[in-house]
């Protein structure tokens, strides 16, 4: 896989690797190839073709070079970079005029306060380049297929290619590659042409054929590098469910499915909490280092038009296949697995009444491939289950969860473990007592068997089994005691809260918290002295609590039509739908035929209001969110502040939906949704090596060896670009740190330089309006003002401020970030608008008296000296009084403007004359303007704004 990703192997295929002439089993580790040492060459060899292997290379240089548009630009791993329109600008004269603004004011819709703002501007027309023209034409031949005596003669397939220079060529695949052959549109000549190669690619004799094709060519091999992780999972998923593969098993409820060496199925008799456990659980044994004779394998799950595919790559055939808990010869690997996932050795009793020890849960199983590995499957309960939801300790009262398939998220082990000194005495004591902890070691482990139907424990072991109910029992108590209120607090007093679903799923789940636990959440939120404040936090919990909402099930002639109306019924105001029947009538009048039949269907009968009562009966049944939603979602947008926008971009995202247009008064129609993809979620190789330096790099950064961690970031960067080329989440955050390490080192220029990739690489693999895309850019205006690019640090912040509006709204304290930073490098004309507003969030999320509206009265009382008033100026910096503990610079500043004032009215008290007056105050507006605009001091400004660094450092 890493090899197809590369610019000079990206459009073949049929390959094979050799070492000392021996072909290489692409499956095998290169640790185990014997002979592979220092020098050793592995060479890349191209095979002869097959009839099929021919058809899959047409296939694939097909898809490279179908032109693409902004249809394609959206999905996985194609999303368009819109920094390089933002880079055009001549740094020269950014250096030379550091405050000038060549592209005028900001326009009106970034301004705040405003309502509404074009969805254009988020993809400029100048980032989504026009795709070259590759050829005219490419198409099997009308002489294919080839006759008997020609397919004797390894005749694959015959095709016709016109160029752009207007050639017309017929090629002929055979074993050995691609060549032109002498055929016409009226004569069949199999013979190959007179000077033509034979290609093993296709794309190689293209280039022979048309200069055109190879110039245009060049620039294709920068696009869809992700495509080759996912791309086999998204072309399987809609062959499957577009009905092109017949199921294996023959079983219509329950089908499963062949395709290109994955295994699919549909898991209609298992809830779709198990295929989502079993992809966390695979993640979870997958993530484990240095462990030796267990694996998993591939597993991945594709939602598609309403239908979950449970997709698992095979096993490369199998010797036997028994549980896991009767492989001996594997015991020792399993007992490091558990370990290191905290799994409490326990005994069970078997059906046939003798007693197994188990280091997993009962449901795993164990396959012995014919590579003589261990493959473990079915490892869905290897979690402990969530006491809070068991059916077994649900009282009457409360209200019964969906599904029994509740478990303790990992991360939750991680947060239980160091609690306070006396819950940690307790769960020593009780950890002691079933044989998991030392008296010199702490170390917990949890029994995922406890608390799951239809598991007897042996009587000897029922001492060991209560204790063990009763630390899952703390555990699950500890989530909504210690964890949920945390993630409160941290919410209210950071900056960075949750901006739309996937950052408020991610914030949940580094805590410990699942998103069954949203009820509680809300409810901590209500409870909360400070629930104005917290009130985004309401916003993102109902938009990612409505997007589960939407189930499909309706046939494909139909789809858009549903979709548009469930999108009408969410998102307009007072929408009714039209009768089916009535339109049928009017659309077969228009196409001359009768009426027909018009019987209507589930989805067209249902209205605004009905789809309402759904989303607040699932909201209580399943989440327990027992305050009211209001009567429809105007109800949030109008006390809340939630944008429909917004919901519309959650909703596509989970859904693989892609609207063409939106209005926010006009209801949907079928031509407006685009296209449905399918949504993928798959399992994520750790990049070992380099998450290694990556960690050793954090640490010496909390120990303030900057030079040390520098150079352990660059290897692990370099790392993340030879494994995955960068795109790569990981590689991403790896080098947003080295950016920021560069910039504490005093190289502004290197750390802008590696910022731009880091945009880049988040805007391509999270996607150009992830929250993470949002932070990168205002780290980039930072490194970019730091090197005299004012105009770069200007558009970069209204870059993000525009995304920020789209993703969640103006009402979020990430917002007050930005125009804070707006308010130091825009002209004097354009700043006071945006500190009023930081001001005014910040004392709406924080309160009056926090650091970040100190900061905010700051700014606003030197702007205000730079116009001239210097009453309201004081008073805002005497805001917060003698006693608060970041008072000097304040009282600095109040000491200068405080001179500046008594020096001017002095003077006009002498003079008297009115423009002594005005040359005074220009005079005195100009020096307090050139002091808050003064580089060294506007810099930290921007650095502690973003958290660059702490304001101690």
């Amino acid at each position: 896989m890493a090899l197809l990703s590369r610019n000079e192997v990206c459009p073949r295929s049929n390959l094979s690797l050799a070492l000392a002439g021996t072909t290489l089993d692409p499956h095998a580790e290169l640790q185990s190839l014997k002979g592979l040492k220092a020098g050793a060459l592995i060479r890349l060899v191209e095979e002869p073709y097959t009839f099929h292997s021919a058809r899959v290379h047409l296939a694939r240089v097909v898809e490279l070079l179908r032109a693409s548009g902004p249809h394609d630009a959206l999905r996985e791993g194609q999303s368009p970079s819109v920094l390089e329109t933002l880079t055009h600008t001549p740094g020269k004269n950014a250096r030379r005029n550091k405050s000038a603004n060549q592209d005028g004011p900001p326009p009106e819709y970034l301004l705040p306060g405003s309502s509404e703002r074009p969805l254009m501007a988020l993809l400029p027309h100048s980032s989504q380049s026009e795709a070259p023209s590759y050829l005219k034409d490419l198409s099997l031949s009308c002489w294919h297929p080839p006759p008997g005596h020609r397919k004797l003669q390894g005749d694959f397939m015959y095709m016709t290619v016109v160029t752009i220079e207007g050639r017309h060529c017929d090629i002929t695949s055979c074993p050995k590659g691609f060549f032109l052959n002498r055929s016409t549109d009226d004569m069949f000549d199999p013979r190959p042409a007179q000077s033509t190669p034979v290609c093993h690619c296709l794309t190689d004799l293209l280039c022979h054929v048309s200069p055109t094709f190879k110039q245009a060519f060049t620039t294709l091999k920068n696009r869809s590098v992700i495509l080759n992780t996912t791309g086999f999972l998204l072309q399987a998923a809609e062959t499957v469910v577009d009905g092109f593969v017949e199921p294996v098993n023959g079983n219509p409820e329950d089908p499963a499915f062949l395709w290109s060496g994955l295994f699919m199925s549909q898991g209609a008799t298992s809830p779709a909490a198990a295929q989502r456990l079993e992809l966390k659980c695979v993640q979870a044994y997958s993530d484990l280092e240095g462990l030796q004779g267990l694996h998993t394998l591939p597993t991945a799950i594709v939602d598609y038009r309403g239908v979950r595919l449970s997709a698992q790559g095979l096993a490369p055939g199998f010797e036997n296949f028994y549980c896991a808990f009767g492989a001996k010869s594997v015991s020792s690997s399993l007992l490091r697995a558990a370990k290191s996932l905290f799994i409490q050795r326990h005994v069970v009793v078997a059906p046939k009444g003798h007693q197994v020890p188990l280091f997993t849960s009962l449901d795993a199983q164990g396959l012995l491939g014919a590579d003589g590995r261990f493959y473990l499957l079915d490892v869905f309960r290897s979690f402990p289950v969530d006491a809070n939801f068991c059916p077994e300790e649900e009282t009457p009262s409360q209200t019964k969860f969906p599904h029994s398939l509740s478990l303790i998220l990992f991360w939750t082990y991680m947060t239980f473990l160091p609690g306070d000194s006396r819950a940690t005495d307790a769960v020593r004591a009780a950890c002691r007592d079933v044989g998991s902890v030392s008296d010199i070691i702490f170390e917990m482990r949890f029994n995922p068997n406890v608390f799951s139907p239809g598991i007897r424990f042996p009587p000897s072991e029922s001492a060991s089994t209560n204790l063990q109910e009763k630390l899952l029992r703390e555990a699950a108590a500890f989530i909504i005691t210690h964890q949920i209120p945390d993630f409160v607090s941290c919410c209210l007093h950071s900056n960075e809260a949750p901006m739309d679903g996937v950052s408020l799923k991610q914030a949940l789940h580094q805590r410990g918290i699942n998103l069954r636990y949203l009820g509680h959440v809300v409810k901590a939120i209500s409870q909360s002295e400070h629930k104005e404040q917290l009130r985004h936090i309401m916003v993102c919990l109902i938009s990612s609590h409505l997007i589960h909402t939407f189930k499909t099930g309706v046939d494909v002639p139909s789809l858009s039509a549903a979709v548009s109306h469930f999108l009408s019924c969410l998102l307009v105001h007072h929408f009714t739908p039209s009768p089916v029947g009535e339109e049928a009538k009017k659309k077969s009048r228009r196409r001359g035929r009768g009426a027909g039949a018009s019987e209507s269907t589930p989805w067209s009968m249902l209205t605004g209001s009905e789809l309402w009562n759904l989303v607040c009966q699932d909201a209580v049944e399943t989440y327990g969110v027992s305050d009211s939603l209001g009567s429809s979602p105007n109800h949030l947008v109008e006390n809340y502040g939630l944008q429909k926008l917004s919901l519309l971009r959650e909703f596509c995202l989970k859904t693989g939906v892609q609207v063409i247009k939106y209005s926010n008064k006009a209801p949907f129609s079928p031509d407006d949704i685009l296209n449905i993809f399918p949504v993928v979620k798959h399992i994520k190789m750790p990049t070992a090596d380099a998450s290694k330096a990556y960690r050793a790099a954090q640490t010496s950064i909390q120990k303030g060896l900057l030079d040390q961690a520098h150079e352990q970031l660059k290897e692990a960067a370099y790392l993340y670009g030879r494994v995955c080329d960068d795109l790569d989440p990981e590689a991403c955050n790896c080098n947003s740190l080295l950016a920021k390490v560069t910039f504490l080192q005093g190289k502004a220029a290197e750390a802008r330089s590696v910022q731009l990739k880091t945009v880049v690489i988040s805007e391509r693999v999270l996607g150009f309006d992830h929250p993470n895309t949002i932070q990168q850019y205002a780290l980039l205006a930072v490194y970019a003002y730091a090197g005299g690019e004012t105009t770069l640090a200007q558009k970069c912040l209204l870059r993000a401020r525009l995304l920020l509006l789209t993703v969640h709204g103006e009402d979020h304290p990430y917002t007050a970030t930005l125009d804070s930073c707006l308010g130091l490098v825009l002209t004097e004309d354009q700043t006071g608008q945006f500190l009023k507003n930081a001001l005014k969030l910040n004392t709406s999320f924080f309160g009056p008296t926090d650091l970040h509206t100190a900061l905010s009265h700051h700014l606003l009382a030197q702007w205000m000296c730079s116009k001239g008033d210097y009453r309201s100026a004081m008073t805002h910096e005497k805001e917060f009084g003698e006693d608060h503990p970041q008072t000097s610079c304040s009282k600095e500043f109040l000491g200068t403007i405080t001179k500046q004032a008594v020096k001017v009215e002095r003077t006009l008290r002498q003079t008297g004359s009115e423009s002594a007056e005005q040359t005074v105050e220009v005079s005195a507006r100009a020096c307090i303007y050139r002091l808050f605009k003064k580089c060294k001091n506007m810099l930290r400004l921007l650095c502690v704004l973003p958290s660059v660094f702490k304001p101690n450092i």
